[in-house]
């Protein structure tokens, strides 16, 4: 990928477990309609690690996430993001808790289709107050990591398959969250692609120390990330990496 350049260390730093997980039960239903989604799910996330959730479709991955992100909510244990536990947070003060402090990225992407590439990623800095002169170097300094500076004018609908999962990674990530969750990011792109966005990740992963944890099936991703938890129906398996 051309014009790629590392950003540096921006002082994100944290002497606790960015996430902790412990006894984790997410139960849907009851009786014969009784889903077991996620049982006894106990992990931690420490500052600047880059992991991903693996496991077959419908054990459990995606609803951990929501979980983690507040989207959805335990039937019994906790989910702790910055020691701030999830499940008891009203609803304003979870939507600025994530606003401030973490980045998701949907297999949907949820561009903005009226929005260039560069609104796109300006916008969570712009919901934060942070002033334009201050947006457009950030702004400018993410593209120019994921090699997109001539795409900074283009409508997602002007952006191949990649350029818009990097763009929405971009957006993710431009208030410089502490945790990044991003749902089977490569689920649609080539191989290229994938060593593009793969690339970006551990980019920003090592250069802005932001803990990450993906979802994915792709070995591509699994091979190329430090560490691995494994779902099978619900439940971490032994001998995750």
């Amino acid at each position: 990928m051309e014009g790629r350049k590392c950003l540096g260390n921006r002082g994100i730093t944290a002497d606790m477990n960015v996430v902790t997980v412990e006894g984790l039960d997410r139960i849907y239903g009851s009786g014969r309609t009784r889903v077991e989604a996620l049982m006894e799910v106990s992990f931690c996330l420490a500052p600047g690690e880059l992991s991903v959730l693996v496991g077959a479709s419908g054990s459990g991955k995606t609803t951990l996430l929501n979980m983690i992100a507040g989207f959805d909510h335990p039937t019994g244990g906790t989910v702790r993001v910055l020691d701030q536990e999830i499940g008891v947070m009203g609803e304003t003060a979870l939507a600025l808790f994530r606003r401030q402090h973490l980045g998701f990225v949907f297999q949907a992407l949820n561009l903005i289709p009226t929005l260039s590439a560069t609104e796109n990623v300006e916008l969570p800095l712009t919901l934060l107050g942070i002033p334009r002169s201050a947006r457009r170097v950030r702004v400018c300094e993410l593209l120019e990591c994921a090699g997109l500076r001539d795409r900074a004018a283009a409508m997602p609908g002007e952006l191949s398959g990649g350029e818009q999962q990097r763009i929405a990674a971009l957006r993710a990530v431009a208030a410089r969250p502490k945790l990044l969750l991003m749902d089977e990011p490569t689920s649609c792109l080539d191989s290229s692609n994938t060593a593009d966005l793969v690339g970006l990740l551990l980019d920003l992963n090592q250069g802005e120390k932001i803990c990450m944890l993906l979802t994915t099936h792709d070995q591509r991703v699994t091979r190329a990330v430090p560490r691995s938890i494994r779902l099978v129906d619900g439940r971490i398996a032994d001998g995750q990496d």
